[in-house]
């Protein structure tokens, strides 16, 4: 009774067999994990060569825009000079013979040379203008109202007697 209970005897062929079927088995299974750390490192270095990408990207559209931001750093300040220089006078204008226009106050009476754009033709006929502009001094060194904007404000104009 006894020996019917004893382990069967394997030959040692068998025993090779199945050590051979296990070996066999972990190579398996390290070949799956070599393989599967290889896909992931791929799958890791993809992720990284977008990333680095897109860091290239961002810091080469930064780059443009902050050259731009400092580009118009001078112009802002142009015209924040220009507007701080800039004043309003109003009164009569003509254009003398000489073809030079001039602004006569409507109060004082006192003249004043203008230069500006061709626009100031078709008011310099004694209109009552309004001009915005800049005083400045031409090369011989006279006084000059650089205009930069003209509002008409009536097509005849008076000025008092001196």
């Amino acid at each position: 009774m006894w020996h019917n209970l004893a382990p069967p005897q394997r030959s040692f062929a068998d025993t090779l067999s199945q050590a051979r079927a296990a070996e066999n088995e972990k190579d398996g299974i390290r070949h799956a994990r070599i393989s599967t750390s290889h896909q992931e490192g791929v799958e890791a270095m993809r992720l990284l060569d977008q990333f680095t990408r897109l860091l290239v990207f961002g810091l080469m559209l930064s780059g443009v825009f902050a050259a731009r931001m400092f580009a118009q750093t001078p112009d802002n300040s142009n015209r924040r000079d220009r507007m701080q220089n800039e004043t309003t006078i109003t009164g009569c204008l003509n254009k003398g013979s000489d073809g030079n226009y001039t602004l006569t106050d409507d109060k004082t009476g006192v003249k004043t040379t203008v230069k500006g754009p061709a626009s100031l033709e078709k008011h310099s006929a004694n209109h009552k203008v309004a001009l915005t502009g800049a005083d400045k001094t031409d090369a011989s060194g006279n006084h000059v109202f650089e205009v930069d904007k003209i509002q008409h404000i009536s097509a005849s104009c008076s000025v008092p007697s001196q």
